[in-house]
């Protein structure tokens, strides 16, 4: 069965859903509506503001196979 996609077009880029087409205006118009709670910066991208968090919680989610 065919699924047809609904293309969200912007100059250069291209987007299969229209939250990825949001978050990528964000660089356009520096909207960063995302803070952070402990420290206050903002953020365009929820998985910037993600690592970011795991930089004040200390949290390391990869490890070396090698140490």
């Amino acid at each position: 069965m065919l699924y047809e996609r609904t293309v969200f077009e912007l100059q250069n880029g291209m987007f299969s859903e229209p939250y990825y087409l949001r978050i990528h205006n964000r660089k356009h118009t520096g909207e960063r509506p995302l803070i952070c709670e402990i420290c206050d910066k903002s953020f365009a991208d929820p998985r910037s503001l993600k690592a970011h968090n795991m930089m004040h919680s200390g949290e390391k989610q990869y490890k070396c196979h090698i140490c």
